[in-house]
């Protein structure tokens, strides 16, 4: 169970720190994880944030790899919107996986870091839904 928590906590660590530098500028549109990797394919040169990104466990490559493609389908609305149990359940049973409950909390829990990486810091709103909001009222 310790084993367990230590990797949990090491992808949620990876998980965090990429999608704080993968959420995308508002002015514009390109992330800062992008941009890195666009100075690293012009320079050559690994930027100090590139190299302080955790990398997943070896271990917990496979589940970041079911977390990564159930969040490619996640649906979408005014915002980011949680990965629904039943796409989680259709994924798995598509696959013939049989995760364990920890495999599938741990996802929940990349998830949830997910939703939280994209909301708002003043207001606590998943970013541009107000605005999605009021661009679709006023038509």
């Amino acid at each position: 169970l310790k084993c367990r928590q230590g990797l949990t906590d090491a992808v949620l660590g990876h998980a965090r720190q990429r999608f704080a530098l993968d959420k995308p500028d508002p002015t514009t549109g390109k992330s800062r994880l992008r941009v890195l990797y666009e100075i690293l394919e012009q320079t050559r040169v690994v930027s100090q944030e590139l190299q302080d990104l955790k990398s997943v466990p070896p271990e917990m490559v496979y589940l970041w790899d079911w977390y990564k493609a159930l969040s490619d389908s996640r649906s979408a609305g005014f915002s980011v919107n949680a990965i629904a149990w039943s796409d989680i359940a259709a994924f798995f049973s598509l696959m013939k996986l049989s995760p364990t409950p920890w495999e599938v909390s741990t996802i929940r829990q990349i998830d949830q870091a997910f939703i939280a990486s994209r909301a708002d810091s003043t207001t606590g709103a998943v970013g541009n839904a107000a605005a999605m909001h009021n661009r679709m009222s006023s038509k």
